[in-house]
C-alpha cells in the first residue's frame, strides 16, 4: 500500500473526499475566497458558493505583533440568509482598527 494512502485508524475520515485525476476539485470547494485590503490590512474574505450553506466572513492574519505574538482578527457567520450575508459583507468593508 502506498504510504500516502495510509490513514490513522483513530482519525475521523467521514468528511474526507478522495478525487481521481479526472475530477475537478473546484466542484467540492464550498467557499469562494477573495483577498482585499481592509483598513490597510490584507484580508481573506469567504463567501459560500451556495447562499445559506457555509461560512461568510473575514480573516486577517496579523493586525500587529505584540509581546504575546501576532494579533489576528476573525469574524464570521454560518449558514446566513441572503440578506444577512450581504449585510455582513458590507460591514466587513467598513472595519477600522486602532493603530
Amino acid at each position: 500500500m502506498n504510504e500516502l494512502l495510509k490513514v490513522n485508524p483513530d482519525a475521523d475520515t467521514t468528511l474526507f473526499i478522495i478525487l481521481n485525476e479526472n475530477e475537478n476539485q473546484e466542484n467540492f470547494i464550498k467557499s469562494k475566497i477573495t483577498y482585499k485590503k481592509i483598513d490597510g490590512y490584507k484580508a481573506k474574505i469567504l463567501e459560500p458558493k451556495q447562499v445559506g450553506k457555509g461560512i461568510t466572513g473575514v480573516y486577517i492574519d496579523s493586525l500587529k505583533t505584540e509581546s504575546i505574538g501576532k494579533i489576528r482578527f476573525n469574524l464570521y457567520g454560518t449558514n446566513l440568509k441572503k440578506e444577512n450575508q450581504v449585510e455582513l459583507l458590507k460591514a466587513i468593508q467598513t472595519l477600522n482598527f486602532a493603530k
